[in-house]
């Protein structure tokens, strides 16, 4: 193998590392995995958006910084939004959780004046793990 094709070959299998050779229609390369809320991607993704897209750039905790639309033959993740309880601090709801004693399987209004409310995961075990 020639010092060319070798090349080549560590490129392809970077570029399919980095993105699954994935771009944008812009012609960015998608990074995978990236993180969005408590989800890990791994593919292109419809959440909070009409068409598929992935991150072009994440922040140093691997979270997405930056993000396209998707080309059509980029690999989806058929994201249903409606099995998905997100407060509107954007923190995933996790279920069953336990408040006074009572175990909630949904978001409850529980002593907060009739305003749906859930736990999070983003800090357990202290006050703040309500949202």
């Amino acid at each position: 193998m020639n010092t060319f094709t070798s090349l080549l070959l560590i490129a392809q299998i970077a570029s399919l590392a980095y993105g699954q050779g994935c771009q944008t229609t812009s012609g960015q390369n998608c990074v995978f995995p990236s993180k969005f809320r408590e989800m890990t991607l791994t593919k292109c993704v419809k959440a909070d958006y009409d068409k598929y897209w992935c991150a072009t750039s994440n922040k140093a905790d691997g979270s997405v910084d930056t993000y396209g639309d998707c080309n059509a033959d980029c690999p989806m993740e058929v994201h249903d939004p409606t099995k998905e309880c997100i407060t509107t601090g954007n923190y995933q709801c996790v279920f069953p959780f336990e408040y006074n004693g009572v175990t909630y399987n949904k978001c409850t209004d529980a002593d907060n004046e009739g305003k749906k409310w859930c736990a999070i995961n983003k800090y357990p075990n202290s006050e703040q793990a309500y949202h």
